[in-house]
């Protein structure tokens, strides 16, 4: 067969092309029968489509058409066809003429296919990918999407494998224990040498902190010591203290895991990578301990100078500017406590030892009551979109207080007579900058020194729940709006019982039972009820959790403080009425002693109210009876969010024949009770005018019921309250 010539300008209608690369039994004999390579192919379109379609993907180097024969090595021309000499423009509109085709239905093929759609041609067992999206397939578009799903599925469960193997970190040991270190970024070296038999240290070391923990021959633990090079000499002077705190997550009875060393030890290297040898985090958070410690101690005086004979540390936790502490209650790093549940009733504890306790003692008196935290530590964060850290104690001046005070804002937690000040900001040599520092300006100077990459934030323990038009307040009031990801439809309650889970707004009510026990210290006995709580909130509103707050100063973590406590306190109430756990009940008080059986007790008087609500939630003496009780109190409580948290509980009481009694009360700003409003179920109730004697008793009653609450923290402990 002769070579076609090429032709500088071929005509447009001109098919020579497409036949030379037809076979000589395709092109003048009835098709071949197929083999296990080839199938015969009867349909004109696909010839069409063939030869063009050959050529191009020979000159490309492609794969071969299915079909076709299969090719040979690197320039080896097909069996029965002519050499790529054709002319681009034939190849062209053979290329156009067999797209016509394709478009043809009187070929068969459905409408566009073949056009870049993975076109397979009939008869050779493929099935086209625009037969399968059109339906002709089985399964079709819903068997795409159902296998997607499935892949997805997979892949989410695989993600979660990793993340619960990812979460369990083992038991203590040796090996363990240098894992952990590893896995975290640390350096980890054994020393063996001059230790004894059987004993090594395990030195973790990063830029600025050096962790040592030794182990004898059991591989137990047997001591810790923690220090900071670099660091001033504050820092160094409590190291001890995190030392204590990392020794006690490594020893305990039996088999200890690590989680809690690992939390700890990754606080420290995050604070480490984020300083590096630039500038040291550490000693910025230190620097904001030693001022609020100062804030804390001048607002404790002020309060010896109100004249008050004993000040009690919780009341001024809970109603200041919170109370700082440096490695404390199993975390390391700086917290500063804001709040105390049931904080009265450690107050009469105290009383009731009549004796002093000193900053040890009273560690452990925080450490059997939930104490809610602001952990405050340093994050990665870009200088030009938010203020970095100062490393610097001057954020107070020595005398704390100011002569005059200055104008108030809209933060409640902003006293006006705190002498705030604002340290000169720390910088960074361009030579510490990093890349960013061969940039040059336009009169080419290197640039100038600029802030470090990090910011303080403050991490809430345990986190709170708020109404969201509080939570864009206070985001607000610190500088960091929420991000438009983050907003998640969910209401607040049941955000607050949904345990890191987020649910959908429930359309029944929450009804929950709950036994309620009291003590009668006067009779010696105790007693329980079973209360049947239902939970009617008024409105539907939208609530988000407050974990972390970013703060360049720390008046803008004091200055939210007060909103937090009213939200802290409103969700305790909620939790103890309507949560999973159980209610706490008080350890027994001094004023509730143990008599002789074959002795009548003798009734006890109180000094004040507070001493005898203490004595009334007490836990029940070894001897006290307890009878039983086969009654349910039904207890509707109506709950309404915004503006500000409003409780209304309802209870039939059993002194008035089941009347129906009730209190209606408020949580304000530091968790303050307010607005208490009560009816017994009497029938005379409200009084024959002002001054009268039952009036007197409703004001009375009022005072006692408000003062329950504020104490006991507790919707059971107040109704019992009011129906004994």
């Amino acid at each position: 067969m002769a070579t076609p010539k090429s032709h500088p300008n071929p005509p447009t209608a001109q098919k020579q092309p497409a036949a030379s690369h037809l076979t000589p039994a395709s092109a003048g004999s009835p098709p071949a029968p197929s083999s296990s390579h080839s199938r015969s192919v009867t349909s004109p379109a696909y010839s069409a489509l063939k030869a063009p379609a050959r050529q191009l993907h020979h000159r490309n180097g492609s794969a071969h058409v299915p079909g076709s024969t299969p090719r040979g090595g690197p320039g080896t021309p097909r069996p029965g066809t002519t050499s790529s000499t054709e002319s681009p423009g034939a190849t062209a509109a053979a290329a156009a003429a067999a797209a016509a085709m394709l478009m043809d239905p009187q070929f068969g093929f459905p409408t566009g296919a073949g056009l870049g759609l993975g076109f397979t041609p009939r008869g050779t067992g493929f099935t086209p990918l625009a037969m399968q999206m059109t339906g002709s397939s089985s399964g079709g578009i819903q068997g795409l999407l159902a296998a997607q799903d499935q892949e997805d599925e997979r892949k989410r469960r695989g993600e979660a494998v990793v993340a619960l193997v990812a979460g369990r970190w083992g038991f203590v040991s040796q090996e363990g224990v240098e894992r952990c270190a590893k896995r975290l970024g640390l350096d980890a070296l054994w020393e063996e040498d001059g230790m004894g038999r059987g004993k090594r240290m395990l030195t973790v070391a990063g830029t600025a902190v050096l962790l040592e923990v030794g182990f004898d021959e059991a591989e137990r633990v047997v001591g810790c010591g923690l220090s900071f090079p670099g660091s001033g000499e504050d820092v160094a002077g409590r190291a001890a203290g995190g030392a204590e705190v990392l020794e006690g997550d490594l020893k305990g009875d039996g088999y200890v895991r690590l989680e809690g060393f690992v939390a700890n030890l990754e606080i420290l290297g995050r604070m480490d990578r984020l300083g590096g040898e630039k500038i040291s985090c550490f000693d910025a958070t230190d620097g904001v301990f030693r001022s609020l410690e100062r804030l804390w101690r001048w607002e404790v005086e002020r309060e010896r100078q109100q004249g008050k004979e004993v000040v009690e540390e919780e009341e001024v936790m809970c109603r200041r500017s919170g109370r700082p502490r440096m490695h404390t209650r199993g975390r390391v790093g700086l917290a500063l406590q804001y709040w105390m549940e049931r904080r009265l009733l450690v107050g009469e504890e105290k009383k009731a030892d009549a004796m002093d306790i000193d900053d040890q003692e009273n560690d452990e008196v925080d450490d059997e009551v939930d104490i809610w935290s602001a952990i405050i530590e340093c994050e990665a964060s870009s200088a030009e979109l938010y203020p970095s850290i100062r490393v610097s104690d001057a954020w107070l001046p020595q005398a704390v207080g100011r002569s005059a005070p200055a104008e108030p804002n809209d933060m409640p937690g902003n006293d006006s007579s705190i002498d705030w000040q604002d340290p000169p900001p720390t910088l960074l040599p361009p030579d510490e900058q990093g890349e960013s520092a061969v940039r040059v300006t336009e009169s080419n100077h290197f640039q100038q020194p600029k802030p470090p990459d990090v910011r303080f934030v403050a991490r809430f323990e345990p986190p709170v729940v708020v109404p969201w038009q509080t939570a864009l307040q206070v985001h607000n009031s610190v500088g960091s709006p929420i991000s438009q990801e983050m907003i998640l439809p969910t209401t607040y309650e049941s955000l607050l019982f949904a345990r890191n889970e987020v649910h959908p707004p429930q359309n029944e009510p929450r009804t929950v039972e709950k036994t309620v026990s009291t003590y009668d210290s006067a009779t010696d006995t105790s007693t329980s009820h079973v209360h049947k709580y239902s939970l009617f909130p008024q409105q539907q509103d939208w609530a988000r959790a407050i974990t972390h707050l970013p703060f360049s100063h720390p008046r803008q973590i004091t200055a939210v403080l007060p909103i937090l406590r009213q939200w802290a306190l409103t969700g305790s109430i909620l939790r103890r009425a309507f949560g999973s756990d159980t209610e706490p009940t008080p350890p027994p008080k001094a004023n509730g002693q143990s008599t002789a059986q074959d002795q009548p007790p003798e009734p006890t008087t109180f000094p004040t109210l507070d001493a005898e609500l203490a004595a009334f939630m007490a836990s029940p003496l070894p001897n006290a009876p307890q009878p039983p009780s086969d009654k349910v109190r039904d207890v509707q409580v109506t709950f309404k969010a915004t503006p500000v948290p409003q409780f209304q509980v309802n209870f039939p009481n059993a002194r008035y024949g089941g009347k129906l009694a009730g209190v209606n009360f408020m949580v304000d700003l530091n968790g303050v009770i307010g607005r208490v409003d009560v009816h017994d179920g009497s029938p005379d109730w409200g009084g024959n005018g002002e001054g009268s004697e039952k009036e007197q008793e409703i004001v009375r009653m009022r005072e006692k019921v408000g003062k329950v609450l504020e104490v006991g923290e507790s919707i059971g402990i107040a109704v019992e309250w009011m129906a004994r």
